[in-house]
């Protein structure tokens, strides 16, 4: 798997370097301007934070050390490992750090990535609503189509929820097989808060999350000179994390998503080469800071349980 993962980025960088001109690429290596790579770095955090708020009212959960953990090597360990086997980590951490089943766990993880969905795709679709795109004519239409997507899934999720916590009859029916039957009420308890208040708070947000991820890397662009609209950065924002959803990442998540990124912003008019080493740059700086945001909390938790071990206390 670590082959196939090496591959994809060999070949991601075979594809970059063939269309770049060398020149211009060299020439885009060094930041013309290095002072808003700190407010990268500022913007990915508050959104990893923001994570792991989101993780805690989805689990119906407090905020605690713990529960950002969880969130946190989650998405780490999403970013390394190959053709998303990082997603599955989720449930496996849910059920060490918080004791709760692997199903659980699962239906946890069904609702984070429809969240990241709605909450990428209701942002988009507002600005491109509100602002439009001086490249393209139809940008407000898709903005509006957009909003449409992110109701009929919202949609479904609240019907979802609602549909595991009628207890239907399908519960009773797999009464004659225990285990099974205790594995569909796990899946359900993690699924069952969808239609609750709390749906508001995480849909909310997973949309101040997908503004900061956005705001990361309309950062580090200008920081290597391109001055695109916050708009393009959007949209090239939005469809790298489509290829990055795709079974194809390479290593550290390195190819597919700086391609897509890139070839988004060279479509509407921006350079192609500045692009993809900011978008590499970006990946870069949050593999760093995903890493000491783990390391550190690792440190205040072994150091809180050895101070107040036992009094389970908690950030909110």
């Amino acid at each position: 798997m670590l082959g196939v993962a090496a591959g994809v980025s060999l070949l991601s960088l075979f594809i970059a370097v063939s269309i770049s001109e060398v020149g211009k690429l060299k020439g885009a290596l060094w930041p013309a301007a290095p002072a808003f790579l700190l407010w990268t770095a500022l913007a990915l955090i508050l959104s990893y934070i923001l994570r792991a708020w989101r993780l805690a009212v989805v689990m119906d959960a407090r905020l605690s050390p713990g529960i950002a953990q969880v969130a946190l090597l989650h998405n780490l360990l999403n970013a390394l490992l190959p053709i998303k086997l990082g997603e599955l980590s989720l449930p496996l951490l849910i059920r060490r750090y918080q004791g709760d089943g692997l199903a659980k766990g699962l239906g946890v993880l069904i609702v984070i990535r429809a969240l990241d969905v709605l909450g990428l795709l209701s942002w988009a679709s507002i600005l491109l609503l509100v602002q439009g795109h001086p490249g393209t004519n139809f940008a407000r239409w898709l903005g509006f189509a957009g909003l449409m997507v992110t109701v009929g899934v919202l949609t479904i999720l609240v019907g979802v929820g609602h549909y595991f916590r009628q207890r239907p009859a399908v519960d009773a029916t797999l009464a004659r097989w225990p285990k099974i039957q205790q594995i569909w009420r796990d899946l359900g308890a993690g699924l069952a808060g969808l239609s609750s208040a709390k749906l508001g708070r995480a849909l909310l947000l997973s949309l101040l999350l997908w503004i900061l991820i956005t705001a990361a890397f309309h950062t580090a662009a200008l920081a290597f000179g391109v001055a695109a609209p916050f708009v393009t950065t959007t949209l090239a924002t939005a469809t790298a994390t489509v290829a990055f959803m795709l079974p194809i990442n390479g290593l550290a998540s390195l190819g597919p998503p700086q391609l897509a990124w890139a070839g988004v912003l060279a479509a509407l008019g921006e350079g192609w080469e500045s692009g993809l080493v900011a978008a590499t740059a970006t990946q870069l700086i949050a593999l760093v800071v995903m890493g000491l945001l783990v390391t550190g909390l690792a440190t205040l938790m072994s150091w809180s349980a050895r101070k107040v071990r036992g009094t389970g206390w908690s950030w909110i």
